[in-house]
């Protein structure tokens, strides 16, 4: 009679117990039927109840209950947790730590192929709806988990890559740095991560990292014209024409039909500030002709001619539109339209023409002229 009272005493105590543990059981079994609601009621009991709270499988099954939130094509069904992948990887996380004897390890790892894939896939959905920073934290997830030694070390590049772009867009500088550095170091085969690499450093102030990244990926991909343009642009805006140019020539001998080079090119040229500028340019592009446009009156004149005189490269040529004032100023008497009253003329350039070539103006027209210089005290 003893023994019956004991036994009965016993199954009385462990009752609660496997009834908490049995909600486990049970929300696992509701997750294969489909019935997530009921699924959650019977796993958001056993998390609170004493007897069960504290029990690994408790933490896995609570995983497979947030994941299967996630994966559900039922809006109103994902509305049962806000955050439900985040959730489920912590959970999982829970219930390795909490299990001594290594079963749920096993377990857990038979998810991490899906849960990688499931926050991929929510990556991409929140890219696509401008949320830029849950994007990249949804990557990075899935990054995690590719740490995992079941996949062997082997990193998605693909998944690497979409977490710099989208730090990038959300412009969070040093993630997009990271992210994109570590593309670009497992080989990630895209001339835009050069690019997109290059403008991140700019951002966020390092110019050299930025400039020396554009010549990395001119290096990989030659014929890539946005990274050529890239480069030339930078040279351009910061003054460095030589450089330009040097990428300029590379650039019209990897495509010659390509227009865009030689406007870029054109602008160089227009930047330059002397015709010593354009003798430089002959001498490092001695397969193409440089033809310098000589502008000005009789004070340049000279140095045109001084150049010509010290033999430039057979590739050099001076297209000459050089002027002369006293030309000019009968040009202005002869239109009729101004009444004008006297000439003030230009004492650099009488220095090198004397009075007379002015003569005609006082004598044929009438006009007083005086030669001076340009500062107010020569006037």
């Amino acid at each position: 009679m003893k023994r019956i009272t004991i036994l009965i005493m016993l199954l009385v105590g462990f009752s609660p117990v496997f009834a908490q543990k049995g909600k486990v059981t049970s929300a696992l079994n509701y997750i294969t039927a489909g019935n997530l609601e009921k699924a959650k009621e019977a796993i958001e009991q056993a998390m609170t109840h004493e007897k069960s709270k504290d029990w690994s499988k408790t933490y896995y099954a609570k995983g497979r209950v947030l994941q299967a939130v996630a994966e559900s094509n039922d809006p109103n069904t994902r509305k049962l947790y806000e955050n439900p992948l985040p959730e489920a990887f912590k959970e999982y996380q829970k219930a390795i730590e909490l299990d001594e004897k290594g079963k749920m390890e096993k377990l857990v790892t038979l998810q991490y192929p899906l849960l990688s894939n499931d926050f991929i896939k929510l990556g991409i959905d929140m890219f696509q709806a401008g949320k830029h920073k849950e994007a990249m934290e949804a990557f990075e997830y899935s990054l995690e988990i590719g740490k995992k030694p079941m996949f062997g070390g082997a990193v998605d590049t693909n998944v690497v890559f979409n977490a710099g772009l989208a730090a990038y867009k959300a412009k969070i500088w040093d993630k997009a740095i990271a992210y994109f550095g570590q593309a670009k170091d497992l080989e990630y085969d895209d001339p835009s991560l050069y690019r997109l690499l290059k403008e991140s450093y700019m951002e966020s102030g390092d110019t050299a990292s930025g400039v020396k990244c554009l010549q990395e990926g001119f290096i990989k991909y030659p014929s890539d014209e946005n990274v050529l343009i890239d480069l030339i642009n930078y040279y351009i805006i910061s003054d460095k024409n030589e450089d330009a140019f040097e990428y300029v020539s590379l650039a019209i001998e990897a495509d010659p039909d390509n227009y865009s080079y030689y406007f870029a090119q054109g602008l160089l040229f227009e930047k330059m500030d002397s015709i010593e500028d354009a003798i430089k340019v002959a001498k490092e592009n001695k397969n193409r002709d440089v033809v310098f446009m000589a502008i000005g009156f009789e004070t340049t004149a000279p140095t045109t001619a001084s150049v010509m005189l010290k033999n430039p490269p057979p590739n050099f040529s001076i297209l000459s539109c050089h002027r002369l004032i006293p030309p000019a100023l009968k040009a202005i008497l002869e239109m009729g339209e101004l009444k004008i009253d006297g000439f003030i003329e230009p004492g650099h350039v009488s220095t090198i023409i004397g009075l007379k070539p002015y003569e005609f103006i006082s004598e044929e027209y009438k006009i007083p002229q005086v030669i001076a210089g340009f500062e107010p005290i020569d006037l």
